[in-house]
């Protein structure tokens, strides 16, 4: 979190450095035995120093080498009874300003009781100067109002985000506030978030808050009952128009907030909600064997490609045409193959990237041979087959370029692999074409929900009727359809959630209702 105005700006307030640049024994006659009493909160030795040193203003002294004075101490700490006693004490010998002084991290008092959670110290000395809360610390670049959010200090994060009226000061800027909403939702204090949220919607038009919402199955367990599909419709991408939930007793804060950010979100155009959902690309190193494999593979087809697409314009001729498409077939069949044989000794799993990279070369290279062919049988001329092959090109590159970028947060599969059921049913409800989605293995959340063993969202598939008959067959790159996803991922921990032999198999047979789903296929798996 950034205030970078504040931090080039505002000057250091720092206390006076007397005590601890002085003689040392008057440190250790003064300065110890005052930092002793700040840290156990106890008065009658503090006031005792303080009487005994009254000419030294010694509140407004460091007596650490951070630069902390008596007050940094006592708000900060967190073991002592007497806090706010202390700090009321201090505070009655200070003046308002002395109550901005700041260490050598920039940090004002106020900061580090917010950091450590002490609310009635906060109010206390809010009482006494109303303008600390929009002091930065840690360096001029953390509110003390995020920094109570990173420690997950609620009560405090509500008294400070009251006073800072909806953070329209000054020293709020979009990023600060993006960044406390991100904190917010972290640490489950979703009221704030969606006061903030409200007042700033834009903040919510990413893919952050869902997925930080979408890990967080324990947040909506309480917010919805078993859905139930109330209306279809002919059209396939609205297959059912919504869900209807049995409305509990006390909804999650998760849930209001979920849909005050889906509200919004479903209004923005088709392709930026994909972005959205999608999230952001997987970093790619460059030292990943895979990646080096499939940019070698891409590489040798854009060559290749290149070359074709100079060359078939300039031929008139069906036959010449012919010669010149499964010369250069041929070709990239080889070099792929080549690199496929190079490599192998390295590959180490059946999953590998450079796999599905190669097969995607392979499948797109005989399916262009293969249209070619039956053109030429047809009697087209050579302009047809010139748009053939144009065409080819740029599915070969699309596909090609595609397969290179990963992307592992999708914001629905997140979801479907930790088991957050009704966060699932909330997006669908206003979205049932979500159901369609396929992540980079081609599997939908319905495969996911079954590798990971969520029956909530697998019984999902038994109210989409037919529908179904569309998702489950999907494979992933290995072959494996649902019923192979069930049949291999069998987890210890959910067996062991059961008691006794016959229970644990009972469990197991009632993952094997998936087999019923299949029956209906009139082609096997």
């Amino acid at each position: 979190m950034s205030s970078t105005s504040y931090a080039n700006v505002r000057r250091m307030n720092l206390p006076c450095e007397d005590l601890i640049k002085g003689p040392r024994e008057d440190y250790f006659k003064i300065g110890v035995p005052l930092y002793e009493a700040s840290l156990k909160c106890d008065w009658k030795a503090a006031k005792d120093i303080l009487d005994e040193n009254k000419y030294m203003t010694l509140l407004r002294y460091r007596i650490t080498e951070n630069g902390e004075t008596a007050l940094h101490i006592a708000a900060s700490a967190k073991g002592p009874k007497k806090v706010d006693e202390f700090v009321k004490n201090l505070l009655e010998n200070m003046e308002p300003e002395d109550l901005a002084l700041t260490n050598k991290n920039r940090n004002t008092a106020l900061y580090l009781a917010a950091a450590a959670g002490n609310i009635k110290t906060v109010k206390i000395m809010l009482a006494k100067n109303e303008t600390l809360h929009t002091i930065p610390g840690a360096g001029g670049t953390m509110m003390p109002l995020y920094a109570a959010a990173l420690f997950g200090h609620k009560d405090v994060v509500k008294f400070l985000y009251g006073l800072s009226k909806d953070l329209s000061h000054d020293c709020w800027h979009s990023m600060d506030r993006k960044s406390l909403l991100e904190k917010c939702v972290e640490t489950d204090m979703f009221d704030v978030a969606q006061q903030i949220v409200k007042r700033y919607p834009e903040l919510g038009r990413n893919s952050t808050l869902l997925g930080i919402l979408a890990r967080k199955p324990y947040a909506f367990s309480k917010a919805l009952a078993r859905s139930g599909i109330v209306k279809r419709t002919n059209s396939a991408v609205s297959a059912f128009v919504g869900l209807k939930a049995r409305t509990p007793e006390k909804e999650s804060g998760a849930l209001p907030l979920l849909r005050i950010l889906w509200d919004d979100i479903v209004k923005l155009p088709k392709h930026e909600i994909d972005r959205i959902l999608r999230g952001p690309p997987d970093t790619i190193k460059s030292d990943v064997g895979w990646v080096l494999k499939a940019i070698k593979l891409q590489e040798v087809l854009s060559e290749q490609l290149e070359e074709l697409e100079i060359t078939y314009p300039n031929e008139h001729h069906v036959l010449q045409l012919e010669k010149l498409v499964s010369r250069y077939v041929l070709k990239m069949l080889v070099e792929t193959r080549n690199i496929r044989k190079d490599e192998n000794k390295m590959r180490t799993s059946k999953r590998d990237q450079a796999l599905g990279q190669e097969n995607i070369i392979s499948e797109n290279i005989t399916r262009f041979h293969d249209d070619t062919q039956k053109l030429i049988k047809r009697g087209a001329g050579f302009k047809f087959l010139h748009g053939l092959i144009s065409n080819h090109i740029s599915v070969m590159r699309g596909e090609t370029r595609s397969k290179i970028t990963t992307y592992s947060s999708r914001v629905m599969f997140i979801a479907a692999e930790v088991g957050n059921t009704n966060f699932l049913l909330e997006l669908i409800r206003r979205s049932p074409d979500l159901i369609w989605m396929v992540n980079d293995d081609g599997l939908s959340i319905f495969h996911v929900a079954v590798k990971h063993r969520h029956e909530g969202i697998y019984n999902l598939l038994y109210e989409i009727g037919a529908m179904k008959d569309m998702v489950t067959p999907l494979k992933d790159k290995d072959g494996n359809n649902m019923l192979h996803l069930a049949a291999i991922s069998t987890r210890k921990k959910n067996l062991e959630d059961v008691s006794g032999a016959a229970l644990q198999m009972q469990r197991e047979l009632l993952w094997f209702k998936v087999e019923n789903l299949f029956s209906s296929f009139s082609h096997p798996f």
